[in-house]
């Protein structure tokens, strides 16, 4: 089972998630990565936040679903990702309370995309999003977890 650790979000984690992140010039640098102000931000607002196997997940809960974003630092993370989307939704259940997880995933973003097939999400919908100003078109994937 992939190994999950919930973290405590504090300036030393954002410094240290920022170095590593801040030169990628991909969407995910162009979303919650803009800055290090908004990407501080939306770390400390986020409900949860995980270490996975191979990288990140942050958690925001609204209404009806959980909206989840992922940070991926290697293969590993496409290995298991099924089996960390269930620990990790099995290790949050009394956040997530039965809400299903969407994924909202820039459609030019292939990799990410493959990334939710392979932890069992289905495409649901298209939408836009504003990512710093810019609309971009994305597909939301949805997963629901089991036995519910």
């Amino acid at each position: 089972m992939p190994l999950i650790e919930y973290v405590d979000v504090d300036d030393k984690f954002i410094d240290e998630l920022w170095e590593k992140v801040s030169e990628c010039a991909s969407f995910y640098s162009i979303g919650d990565g803009c800055s290090r102000e908004h990407f501080r931000k939306v770390f400390f607002e986020s409900d949860i936040v995980a270490r996975l196997e191979g990288g990140f997940a942050r958690a925001e809960i609204y209404d009806g679903f959980v909206e989840l974003h992922v940070l991926v630092f290697g293969p590993s993370f496409f290995a298991n990702a099924k089996a960390a989307l269930q620990k990790f939704y099995d290790d949050s259940q009394k956040l997530f309370n039965g809400r299903e997880i969407r994924c909202i995933i820039p459609a030019r973003m292939k990799g990410f995309k493959m990334l939710a097939k392979h932890a069992g999400m289905a495409f649901d919908s298209q939408c836009s999003r504003l990512l710093s100003g810019i609309p971009i078109l994305c597909n939301v994937f949805i997963w629901r977890p089991e036995n519910v």
